[in-house]
């Protein structure tokens, strides 16, 4: 077994805490982002590592330096807005031509081989949207 060293659970310097609690990993300036929620955190979470990234704010012992971003690809079923890969790369790429962000985004997307099952567990809920009642 290989060690990787990366840390999980980082959390936001206390003068950031209006950003959240923490960062998903990191690691020698590498901020990593599990985007598999609803699509605005995608937003929230570019937005709050180029503020990390131009106040130099340290994680794992180094100054921010770059940002991955994990996603699902839309292979994969979801519930309602929630982020795909695809849906990712247009965002990011719309903001990017606008040069919205310094910081360098490097996105990585989830895909399955084609012609493989996928074991999943569906859940019925009692309405369509916003139910909590299985």
């Amino acid at each position: 077994m290989v060690q990787l060293e990366w840390k999980a659970n980082i959390p936001i310097p206390s003068e950031y805490k209006f950003l959240g609690k923490d960062i998903d990993f990191g690691k020698a300036g590498i901020i990593v982002e599990s985007q598999f929620s609803n699509y605005p955190f995608l937003l929230n979470n570019t937005l709050r590592s180029e503020l990390f990234f131009k106040a130099g704010t340290v994680f794992a012992s180094q100054p921010t330096q770059l940002v991955v971003l994990i996603t699902k690809a839309g292979m994969f079923p979801a519930s309602n807005s929630t982020l795909y890969y695809e849906q990712a790369v247009k965002q990011l790429t719309a903001l990017a031509e606008y040069h919205v962000f310094d910081v360098p985004i490097r996105l990585v997307g989830l895909f399955e081989s084609k012609n493989t099952t996928v074991p999943i567990t569906w859940t019925v809920y009692s309405s369509t949207r916003y139910s909590r009642k299985v």
